[in-house]
């Protein structure tokens, strides 16, 4: 008898602790990340790094931000027939970090951030869904590397690594 007493008592605590702990009000989290940044990882061969170190030259990634248009915005569309969001830069820091991918290992790497920081609120209410777009390309003054690219929506770049890999031509 006075064991079940016991545990009557040891119950009604643990449902008196549980019921203290869920009205308690939860910690602050954290911000939510920007709804259009992701990162991309840029990796060059070593013949493209030769070439970079015989005459030192800047890449840059930019990446374009874009929205298939609704029925009510096909008038808004530019030449490509697509709504323009705007454009990112990001001149990666080359650094001696090597990657290796399917076997290949790549002597010089990149991470890089890209956001579309200033999309006007008022052009994301005329994309299809509201999904964006984003289309990644390497540029480099002498456009004598042949760099992979990426063109997709924002919310795959954020679900996995982004690997731009550049070579020469």
């Amino acid at each position: 008898m006075k064991m079940r007493l016991v545990c009557g008592i040891l119950a009604v605590l643990a449902l008196a602790a549980c019921q203290k702990s869920s009205t308690q009000t939860p910690a602050p989290s954290a911000p939510p990340p920007p709804p259009y940044r992701f990162t991309a990882r840029l990796v060059l061969t070593e013949k493209a790094v030769t070439r970079l170190k015989a005459r030192p030259e800047t890449l840059t990634v930019n990446a374009r931000y874009y929205g298939l248009p609704t029925a009510a915005t096909q008038g808004q569309v530019d030449r490509n027939g697509v709504i323009a969001l705007g454009v990112a830069h990001a001149s990666p820091e080359l650094a001696p970090a090597p990657v290796t991918l399917n076997g290949v290992t790549y002597p010089v790497s990149a991470q890089l951030a890209l956001d579309l920081a200033d999309a006007p609120a008022h052009a994301l209410d005329g994309v299809a869904g509201g999904k964006v777009l984003a289309q990644l390309k390497v540029t480099a003054p002498r456009d004598d590397l042949d760099c992979t690219g990426f063109q997709d929506y924002v919310a795959t770049a954020q679900s996995r690594q982004i690997t731009l890999v550049c070579d020469v031509t």
